[in-house]
């Protein structure tokens, strides 16, 4: 199952308190990048936080998983999580385009 984990920085989540944790977090992501469990990983251009495509079998495990990074157990970030799958309009498409035409 591929899930879209994105990440809001709480109202606490000050510079000093992102610095003092910021190794850590890039660390633990690394692993789960070195892993294949985050697949993608993107910063937000619309807001401070980042965006990763995780491959997982649930969003539970998602979340057991990232709750162990540093910024989301001292609550300095939260995440929203998104399953995803195939996007089958397309399979629609193709399908009644190539139906006969009277």
């Amino acid at each position: 199952m591929k899930v879209i984990a994105v990440s809001t920085l709480a109202p606490q989540a000050d510079n000093a308190k992102i610095e003092a944790h910021y190794v850590a977090e890039a660390e633990a992501a690394w692993r789960l990048m070195m892993e294949g469990f985050i697949r993608e990983a993107y910063f937000r251009d619309d807001n401070r936080g980042v965006v990763f495509v995780v491959e997982a079998e649930s969003v539970e495990q998602v979340r057991r998983r990232f709750a162990d990074f540093p910024y989301v157990a001292h609550g300095l970030l939260t995440f929203e999580y998104i399953p995803v799958g195939p996007f089958r309009a397309f399979d629609d498409l193709v399908h009644a385009r190539s139906a006969p035409r009277p």
